[in-house]
């Protein structure tokens, strides 16, 4: 993080600290009571409940934070024979 980038981090974080001391910031709580287990019916509603609608996705999207995986890409092409993996 550069040095432009830090100010408003900091005033943001201040913020956010100021708002809980303060009583400001929303507060949260753990559940109550949570099951020691799920059945087969209530772990396949949550599955289905959070997954997106099935259907055609025609378009791979792989993507990484990491800036220099490439790099390892000439020397694995370099060792590895064609249909050897």
């Amino acid at each position: 993080m550069n040095s432009m980038q830090r100010g408003p981090f900091r005033a943001v974080l201040l913020l956010i600290i100021l708002a809980g001391l303060l009583g400001l910031a929303p507060a949260f709580k753990a559940a109550d009571t949570l099951p020691s287990q799920l059945g087969d019916v209530e772990f396949w509603k949550m599955v289905t409940d959070f997954s997106e609608p099935d259907g055609p996705f025609p378009y791979e999207n792989f993507v990484s934070n990491e800036i220099s995986y490439q790099n390892a890409i000439p020397e694995v092409k370099r060792i590895v024979q064609p249909g050897g993996v």
